[in-house]
């Protein structure tokens, strides 16, 4: 299904509108007798029910989750076949590592041996190289491990998938430690899942994807940034910047109060450009 309505950005585009009825369409598909689904509007996003007949009109108006592409909550697959490909390949995670930490690819190396078969983190192969270096080599390690034996997923890949999806749903971390422990449960004996939220950011932690924070418009209208960066509300829908809880007034000056309604986090490209030529410099000397 073309899904590529979801990113107009007007709203009364006769595009965008059909596109909302064949999310409906679908949707219903899958809940037939039900008067009321999730609605991924930007509002409601994916946590109320609403009628039907009030869906469109909500997506419309508030606009459509963009975030929300696979469609799980109306019945789409939560694993696809395409999703099952992508993740079975062998070098996709290394890709992300590599990109990560600013090293080339392992062709660059001259015979050099990076499979967890040669790598023990102690030998020939890391010779030379900072720590940081060395990390990358664990982590690409790590990536090669099974979920489980003979399981499509590396650990790393089926985690860093799992965290995304907290991300999108908004799962809390009480809420992915319980799903953690179920699939322990569920999965063959010799998984290596981690038990907690906590166990999991502390695998992928050294990935070194850093970023900053942005505080945002709940509605993305803007971010808060550069000459905007002082402001408490939306200067276009006027929306408070931080959540607002009974009893605390508007004005409150309180750093405990000041929750922020949604936060954008932007990923730096030159410093991790720095960081590649850097690399690539040390590893041709």
């Amino acid at each position: 299904m073309d899904k590529s309505w979801i990113n107009i950005l007007n709203r009364l585009d006769p595009l965008y509108e059909n596109g909302a009825k064949e999310f409906l369409h679908f949707a219903s598909l899958d809940r037939p007798n039900a008067s009321a689904i999730l609605c991924p509007c930007r509002k409601c996003r994916n946590m109320k029910f609403v009628r039907k007949d009030l869906i469109v009109e909500h997506i419309v108006v508030y606009g459509f989750l963009t975030s929300y592409t696979s469609w799980i909550y109306h019945g789409e697959e939560l694993f696809s076949s395409k999703l099952v490909n992508q993740l079975d390949k062998g070098d996709e995670m290394q890709d992300m590592l590599h990109e990560a930490f600013g090293i080339p690819p392992t062709s660059n190396f001259v015979d050099m041996d990076t499979s967890a078969e040669g790598f023990d983190g102690s030998n020939q192969y890391n010779m030379g190289f900072d720590k940081k270096t060395e990390e990358f080599f664990r982590l690409l390690k790590e990536a090669e491990r099974e979920l489980y034996p003979g399981s499509k997923y590396s650990l790393l890949a089926f985690l860093v998938r799992l965290l995304h999806l907290k991300c999108l749903n908004g799962w809390s971390n009480k809420s992915f430690s319980m799903l953690l422990e179920l699939l322990k449960d569920v999965l063959p004996e010799g998984e290596t899942l981690p038990k907690s939220f906590y166990d999991s950011k502390k695998i992928i932690k050294d990935l070194g994807l850093e970023y900053k924070k942005i505080h945002a418009c709940p509605n993305d209208c803007m971010i808060y940034w550069n000459e905007t960066k002082d402001r408490t509300s939306c200067k276009f829908c006027k929306a408070p910047r931080y959540k607002q809880f009974k009893g605390a007034s508007v004005n409150s000056s309180s750093e405990t109060l000041k929750i922020p309604s949604k936060v954008f986090r932007y990923f730096p490209l030159i410093p991790r450009l720095q960081n590649y030529l850097c690399r690539l410099k040390h590893l041709l000397k």
